[in-house]
């Protein structure tokens, strides 16, 4: 948890957190959001077994709803929906019991700002390239549409199109059994063992911007000096580099990203080309 968000600015913002069982990367909830649960069991036959054919599948009635709202949505394996080329709807699952699920959002509107002054991230640098690659390659129905339709016609057009993949769905009231499970539930994932499981310390930063976008920083050590760099990669290659911080006498910027930009990001070979062009600038 300590490792994914500034549990301070939390604290200062009252924003609550928690760890969901699904897992997968850190979300941001509020109420200009529209959430969706598919929980179907693994051995129903409309529930295939493959992950990315499973997304699909249940994906396939999100996209229709925006498509009723005159916009051009489609999927991107493994679980992401686009319009354009911006994600404006987030998406994961995992398997729970018998069951597998699919959990996910529509983006009404977004504090782009806020979700990045929640992340713990190395320096300012690294949360103002998030925050400008997240400007960049999402957006939201009101981004869209100049407007946001009213979430009861959003929801009906959800269970709608769900109905089209599922059969007839029948509304169910929580019961008293439903609230007192909840409230065990509640009670094993506010616990402090929970929220604080312990991981392995990872070096570097990685953040998820949408299918195929990643922000990363890592350091290197070459020749006596380090290098601090962010990375963004776009289907694993290096599209853009920014040095945050160099110690000892260093490469040329412009070295650096003519030998970088372009090549699928490896830490090992990352390292290689500083080597190398340290190696040629020293001769």
């Amino acid at each position: 948890m300590e490792q994914e968000l500034d549990l301070d600015y939390c604290k200062k913002h009252k924003i609550g957190y928690f760890r969901r069982e699904t897992g997968g990367g850190t979300v941001f909830l509020d109420k200009y959001q529209i959430f969706y649960q598919v929980i179907i069991r693994r051995d129903n036959p409309l529930t295939p077994r493959n992950n990315q054919a499973f997304f699909e599948k249940f994906l396939k009635p999100v996209v229709r709803v925006l498509s009723g709202f005159g916009l051009q949505g489609n999927f991107v394996p493994i679980n992401d929906i686009i319009v354009g080329q911006k994600k404006i709807s987030g998406n994961g699952g995992g398997e729970i019991g018998d069951c597998k699920v699919l959990v996910g959002n529509l983006l009404l509107d977004f504090n782009f700002t806020k979700i990045a002054n929640i992340l713990n991230v190395p320096n300012k640098e690294f949360r103002n390239r998030v925050l400008e690659s997240m400007r960049k390659n999402m957006t939201t129905i009101k981004n869209e549409l100049g407007l946001i339709p009213s979430q009861r016609e959003i929801k009906d057009a959800l269970i709608s199109e769900y109905e089209k993949s599922l059969g007839p769905l029948t509304p169910a009231k929580i019961t008293d059994d439903i609230w007192s499970a909840m409230d065990e539930l509640d009670r094993k994932f506010s616990t402090k063992k929970w929220l604080f499981q312990k991981v392995p310390k990872r070096s570097g930063r990685d953040i998820k911007i949408r299918e195929g976008i990643m922000i990363i920083y890592r350091s290197f050590e070459s020749h006596n000096r380090r290098y601090d760099i962010i990375f963004e990669l776009e289907d694993e290659k290096i599209r853009d580099i920014d040095v945050v911080s160099t110690s000892g006498t260093t490469l040329p910027n412009k070295a650096l990203m003519n030998s970088l930009i372009g090549i699928v990001f490896e830490e090992k070979e990352v390292l290689n080309i500083i080597n190398e062009l340290h190696r040629k600038q020293d001769k």
